[in-house]
């Protein structure tokens, strides 16, 4: 069986919800696995709470739950805290492994919506077809209407030093000339694919040994695509496939420090950056960030205040 893996931190009633408007629309059954995110047990009190009885039982040292909702099985499986995205989907992909008999991975945000039907099919022929696939990304529109797929691999000048200004200073004016995304989406062999909805092959999926757990929050997609191209593995467009991404965003100095972390530690590791190049991206980032704080923090809100 199949199985898509969700991480939850306090939020578990939208991500049952996510699933349960999943499951009506795709056409064979599926293994549903949410790991808790969270330090106080959070998805373990709403089932009591709600009177969702469950069986309790063990995973390696984590606490694990089964339970039925709407008539469609789940596992928790307690994470003991807020481990991010990583480290959190390869528990759970550890535990579909021990459990399943998984030809792929689903890693799934909760921010979903899922307007046709979903042939998973779709995603065993392609694995059937084209054997030396390790990821799928679908057609994902945010907000149901701006593509998010698929995309390609640049530079630290584009993505983080230009990157940096143009996102903070210029809101995105020059996101054509700097946006990673393809401009000309064909199905078949691309650069990476966003983490929201994230098809992996189990085989290679562990074969390179899941995500890399040095990141908490952001560019683990293209660091799981890098790590499937150096073992000769690709990264496939699926646009027979629909998704809707409904993120709403998060916009404060703590995200956008972890996705600077993120984004350095990807050109380090994995592009070979330079030293000049990375500490170049820290300059801008610390500008921007500097810039944003004086005229959006301290002007625009003390002028919004007198008006």
């Amino acid at each position: 069986m199949n199985s898509i893996i969700l991480t939850d931190y306090k939020n578990i009633a939208r991500t049952l919800d996510m699933c349960k408007r999943f499951d009506a629309k795709i056409n064979e059954t599926i293994a549903y696995i949410i790991v808790d995110n969270s330090a106080e047990e959070s998805c373990r009190k709403y089932l009591e709470t709600n009177g969702i009885s469950y069986v309790a039982g063990t995973f390696g040292e984590k606490k694990t739950y089964e339970f039925e909702y709407e008539g469609i099985p789940f596992t928790v499986v307690d994470n003991d805290g807020n481990k991010g995205y990583a480290i959190g989907n390869n528990v759970g992909a550890a535990y579909a492994r021990e459990k399943f008999n998984s030809r792929f991975y689903i890693f799934s945000n909760s921010d979903l919506d899922f307007p046709y039907e979903t042939d998973l099919g779709l995603i065993t022929n392609a694995i059937d077809e084209h054997p030396e696939i390790g990821i799928i990304g679908p057609n994902v529109l945010y907000m149901g209407q701006n593509r998010q797929n698929p995309r390609h691999f640049r530079g630290i000048w584009s993505q983080m030093i230009a990157g940096d200004f143009n996102s903070r200073w210029f809101h995105c004016k020059f996101n054509d000339k700097l946006n990673c995304l393809d401009q000309d989406p064909k199905e078949g062999k691309t650069d990476w694919v966003t983490g929201c909805f994230l098809i992996a092959a189990a085989d290679k999926f562990h074969e390179v040994e899941g995500f890399d757990e040095n990141t908490f929050l952001y560019a683990e997609e293209m660091i799981i695509s890098r790590r499937m191209l150096n073992k000769g593995y690709i990264t496939y467009y699926l646009p027979g496939m629909t998704v809707f991404h409904n993120h709403q965003g998060v916009d404060n100095r703590k995200m956008r420090k972890i996705l600077h972390k993120s984004m350095r530690y990807y050109y380090k590791r994995y592009e070979k950056t330079n030293i000049f190049l990375l500490v170049l991206s820290d300059i801008a980032f610390g500008i921007t960030e500097f810039g944003y704080y004086v005229f959006h923090d301290l002007i625009k809100v003390k002028l919004l205040k007198k008006g």
